[in-house]
């Protein structure tokens, strides 16, 4: 087993149906990304999802959902779901039914037994013997109805429970929490958090909606046109700079020299965060405004122990929106369209 090692975790969200031949970022490009990665013994990618990727809330003809399909050919190793999710539930179950990898959610679960309704409240990964929990939950808004199958608990009763079953039960040596449809009115259910490395909070929308209320596109448009010159009169019209990814909280409010920033970022930036040299470690919270993110965690093998060395944020919209498709993938997804 490697003495140092890195985990790269790459986050997508809201890519909506996006399959490929597109000018901005799809599922074919990011797909172009993560193989173009060279993985090996002490350096480890796992791809995950915070919804609002399969399309559901599109009309799809086809009887398996492409984008799962191609999800699948990717290797994701989890997603979660968020409300364009769960605006359709049947396509939803179906389309859910096909996948390799599993829908993680905490707070939704049958109305009587409480069991998860999609996939599992938590994932435990094994890598280079350090056992990583990744735990997922929905907190976006969910009108129930007398003839639901499931329900949507509180999220934040949820991830205390779910944190506490996971460090009664196995033992984490570093757990993940990533949470779809979050905002920033859930600021304190975040700060409350115990026993958690990093957490990652996943917008309700990307270009446009509530992350846009002032649709000040005047001061969007020198930004938009540097994210990509074929959509950038489109682009121009719907993103505030607020819109693109940036880091909510740099540092958990308790730790020691804490900076809040809540100004706007390029998504192509990286922001390098360094564990200090205090015994415990700081919880980070980073928020995913963009179509996808990567969080590089460095860590160190002790002799019975994993000892955490810092992370890298990348906001890679601008640099995947570049490439050029997955041509294998594009033959398979659109077979099954």
């Amino acid at each position: 087993m490697q003495e140092f090692f890195t985990v790269k975790l790459i986050l997508t969200q809201h890519l909506g149906g996006k399959l490929g031949m597109s000018d901005d970022v799809s599922l074919s490009k990011v797909s172009r990304y993560a193989t173009s990665i060279n993985a090996d013994d002490n350096f480890h990618v796992l791809l995950g999802d915070l919804g609002g990727t399969l399309g559901i809330d599109q009309e799809l003809r086809g009887r398996r959902n492409p984008a799962v399909t191609a999800m699948n050919y990717m290797g994701y190793d989890f997603a979660v779901l968020n409300h364009r999710d769960l605006s359709n539930i049947s396509k939803l179950r179906r389309a859910v039914g096909f996948a390799r990898y599993p829908f993680l959610n905490c707070n939704i679960g049958h109305p009587n037994t409480k069991e998860p309704f999609f996939g599992e409240p938590y994932e435990m990964i094994d890598i280079n013997g350090m056992r990583l929990a990744y735990v997922s939950g929905y907190a976006g808004p969910f009108e129930a109805e007398e003839d639901d199958l499931f329900e949507v608990a509180d999220i934040a009763e949820a991830l205390r429970r779910t944190l506490r079953y996971i460090y009664d039960n196995k033992d984490p040596d570093y757990v993940i929490v990533a949470v779809s449809d979050w905002d920033e009115s859930m600021q304190e259910m975040v700060d409350e958090l115990e026993g958690v490395g990093i957490v990652v909070t996943g917008a309700s929308e990307v270009y446009g909606g509530e992350f846009n209320p002032q649709h000040d596109a005047d001061a969007a448009s020198e930004l938009a046109a540097s994210f990509s010159a074929e959509s950038a009169e489109d682009l121009a019209a719907s993103i505030s700079p607020g819109q693109f990814a940036r880091n909510i909280g740099d540092r958990h409010p308790e730790a020691e020299g804490a900076v809040w920033d809540s100004g706007p970022r390029l998504l192509s930036g990286r922001e390098v965060h360094t564990a200090g040299d205090s015994a415990p470690i700081s919880m980070y919270h980073h928020h995913h405004e963009g179509f996808v993110m990567s969080i590089d965690l460095r860590f160190k093998r002790r002799t019975t122990t994993f000892e955490y060395l810092g992370h890298t944020i990348g906001y890679l919209d601008k640099e995947i929106s570049e490439l050029t498709d997955d041509i294998h993938l594009n033959d398979l997804i659109y077979y099954h369209l």
